[in-house]
């Protein structure tokens, strides 16, 4: 989500959506902490002035994911190109 905001006063924007890990910002470009707001959603501190910020979602769990499926799958051909062989000859 990427939100342009024009902040008269440092404050805190809050998102009316529920935090999970995974979650990150950017505030003019550069990495910022998310914070909890009333323990349950999603909020960034900006300073004063206009700001261009982005939120999305990369979960550690998707890249982890992926990189077990394709260990996997090269293990698996690796397998039965091997076995395949032995099979096709006897």
């Amino acid at each position: 989500m990427r939100r342009m905001l024009c902040a008269v006063a440092a404050g805190l924007l809050v998102l009316s959506e529920i935090m999970y890990p995974g979650w990150r910002v950017q505030v003019d470009g550069s990495l910022a902490t998310i914070l909890e707001a009333d323990g349950l959603l999603r909020s960034v501190i900006l300073p004063a002035g206009s700001h261009h910020v982005l939120f999305y979602f990369q979960p550690v769990s998707v890249f982890v994911g992926a990189s077990l499926s394709l260990v996997g799958f090269t293990l698996a051909w690796y397998f039965y190109r091997r076995y395949s062989r032995y099979a096709a000859r006897e």
